[in-house]
């Protein structure tokens, strides 16, 4: 980040804070750019789409660098946007630029005429700024952008309750651990033992959380040779040394496998790879379907219990990003996904009695939008998405959307993501993440080593040494 920037965001930030979030020192009108006084670039203006607001719009999102942008002059500060589009064939992709910041978002409404799409907040330095919409996923039509004054939304903490009445103490505790620091501090994450070690090599420091997968564990790779016991003894130490274990599960499904070129046995957690159906297995539970589902399910039981058994507490993960339909969980939409939630929890909590477990509900980028999918606040103690972004990327879109749909109620932590997110971008935007957990293997070794240094000695990220 260049030395510009960094003190312009300093200066938002230090703006922000609550006993001044309310006020701006110049008053500031909002900024409507509308599509015709853009510089297009491998876009054009069309006019066959009734109920534009200038006197065109731009369409020809195709092409990778396609994109409409504005120069902007500001007074500076804290700005919430909206594009307003149109979206042919549905949902879609966008990318904002703000300056030097890329940041990927999903643009909201349906499949006719113009909708209104918040894209989150952006800070605007004092003077010239650069503002672009970029194509994303593509096939879109935009109309115009605006930026409207705002002051940043207070922060609340949810209440520290936990969905399990019978949780272990180690559990209580670890909500509580993680609400003590939400707000103020986030957790540095990471995926994997050896990547740990790797950002251990790296920073000359750990994570406060470390991530483990459970995948070798799926009973349908465990015939064909595959074992992960080595993962839970990796956890139960990690969780011993006063680390937080967040524990997830790619469930190679439990049958009906491709197993073929492109869609081998090992890649059967995704639906292309298998025919899998968890609607029809769920429908007949006297069928061998449903056994084997149980039986997938008890199978896991037993290496979540030997984390039990050690005392050691588990921020469980589950069937995550179901939403994106990509895992065969839910592939069949958001009923057979909730329902096989609800057995899960039925038979972990009252016939495997694991109350070591928090529960966390894992969206996708973009899909906080979907409540059919939410399994439901009884069942859910923390929201953990997955958000990978460019680097250069605040991601306050996605955390606006996921503040204003959740943020009283539950704990927000960034369960997956590419790159750590910036701390100084967090602090001006008001992106207040419980926790975030770097991607394990060509994820995290991509990261510059400065850039990681920097994440893990910032102030308002607590690494394993600081973590009480």
């Amino acid at each position: 980040m260049d030395g510009k920037r960094l003190a312009g965001l300093l200066a938002i930030a230090a703006a922000a804070l609550p006993a001044a979030m309310s006020a701006w020192a110049k008053p500031r009108e909002p900024i409507v750019l509308v599509a015709p006084a853009g510089r297009l670039v491998e876009t054009q203006l069309a006019v066959e789409r009734p109920g534009f607001s200038g006197t065109a719009y731009a369409t020809g999102f195709e092409t990778a660098g396609a994109l409409v942008e504005f120069e902007v002059d500001s007074p500076g500060g804290v700005y919430a946007v909206t594009i307003r589009c149109a979206l042919p064939g549905g949902k879609k992709g966008f990318d904002l630029i703000v300056n030097d910041e890329r940041r990927p978002g999903m643009l909201q409404g349906g499949k006719e005429g113009w909708h209104e799409s918040a894209a989150g907040l952006v800070a605007l330095l004092p003077g010239r700024n650069r503002i672009a919409v970029g194509k994303g996923w593509g096939w879109w039509d935009f109309d115009r952008l605006t930026l409207t004054p705002a002051a940043l939304p207070p922060f609340r903490k949810p209440p520290v309750r936990i969905s399990d009445p019978a949780a272990d103490p180690a559990a209580v505790a670890l909500l509580g651990k993680l609400h003590r620091h939400y707000g103020e501090q986030a957790l540095a994450g990471q995926m994997d033992a050896a990547d740990i070690a790797y950002c251990r090599s790296i920073t000359g420091k750990e994570p406060a959380l470390g991530g483990f997968d459970l995948m070798d564990c799926s009973p349908s790779r465990v015939e064909r040779g595959a074992s992960g016991e080595g993962v839970v003894d990796e956890a139960i130490a990690w969780g011993k040394r006063g680390g937080v274990v967040m524990m997830m599960w790619h469930w190679n499904a439990p049958t009906d496998l491709a197993d073929r070129p492109g869609q081998e046995w090992w890649r059967g957690f995704y639906t292309e790879a298998t025919t899998f159906d968890l609607k029809a297995a769920l429908a007949d539970p006297g069928g061998e379907r449903y056994r084997l589902l149980v039986r997938d399910l008890d199978a896991i039981a037993t290496r979540l219990a030997r984390l039990r058994d050690a005392g050691v507490p588990v921020l469980w993960r589950p069937l995550h990003e179901a939403q994106g339909e990509w895992f065969w969980w839910g592939a069949k939409g958001p009923g057979p996904f909730k329902a096989l939630w609800r057995l899960m929890r039925e038979r972990y909590l009252g016939v495997h009695g694991l109350h070591n477990l928090v529960w966390m509900y894992g969206p996708p980028s973009g899909g906080v939008d979907a409540d059919d999918w939410y399994p439901g606040d009884d069942v859910v103690d923390v929201i953990g998405p997955s958000i990978y972004a460019d680097p250069t990327s605040s991601m306050s879109g996605e955390w606006e959307a996921l503040r204003a749909r959740w943020g009283d109620k539950k704990l927000i932590g960034l369960a997956e993501c590419g790159t750590p997110p910036e701390a100084s971008q967090c602090t001006a935007l008001g992106v207040r993440w419980a926790f975030w957990c770097v991607w394990s293997g060509e994820s995290v070794r991509a990261i510059p080593a400065d850039r990681l240094r920097a994440a893990y000695s910032d102030p308002r990220v607590i690494t394993l040494d600081r973590f009480r």
